[in-house]
């Protein structure tokens, strides 16, 4: 079984993953998701619910359930900056690795760790036009900040180790889901 290498080029390899990832979003039935920016959406399910039936997030979802963090986001309350399938496919092939079960576990786990932070964080209440630096579940901080911003709160886009959001602010009941924007994974 190949081995991840944990190094900055593994860092680099997740970021550029990340700018290649969500290309391809359609409007999901069990969900209602839909790629328009601010979504201000009310979900009522989880965030492990919502993943697990949204077709666009079904690699991730996977990636929940072989970590076991799925379980995790049944409860708590979390913030998860989402990838889609667009960006596990290129992220696939550049690793080779034919598919999700071909990657390690314990770096399965990490993968969705990085991704998620304790607490709900919404945009634009909890973030500002400065970097600021938030701890996910595992590996290296994040900078969040807004990059483009209207007071009266109409409009904004936040950004992610300088991965944009596509959408912001969909509230599931245990937290807040950001989707990231072309074909973002890893950070």
């Amino acid at each position: 079984m190949k081995k991840l290498q944990y190094s900055n080029s593994f860092s680099l390899l997740l970021g550029l993953f990340m700018l290649f990832s969500l290309l391809g979003c359609d409007e999901s039935d069990i969900t209602g998701y839909q790629p328009t920016g601010i979504a201000n959406g009310v979900l009522d399910v989880t965030i492990n619910t919502f993943v697990q039936n949204d077709p666009q997030f079904s690699q991730f979802a996977e990636v929940l359930r072989l970590s076991g963090v799925d379980q995790q986001l049944e409860g708590g309350e979390y913030t998860l900056f989402l990838p889609t399938d667009t960006a596990f496919s290129s992220f696939l092939a550049k690793q080779d690795f034919n598919s999700i079960s071909d990657i390690p576990v314990d770096s399965l786990k990490l993968l969705a760790l990085h991704h998620l932070l304790d607490g709900k964080l919404m945009s634009p209440r909890d973030f500002t036009d400065e970097p600021q630096q938030f701890k996910p579940l595992a590996g290296e901080p994040l900078t969040i900040d807004l990059i483009d911003f209207r007071p009266d709160g109409l409009f904004f886009l936040i950004r992610a180790n300088n991965i944009v959001v596509q959408t912001s602010n969909l509230e599931p009941t245990n937290g807040a889901i950001h989707v990231l924007k072309d074909n973002a994974l890893g950070f």
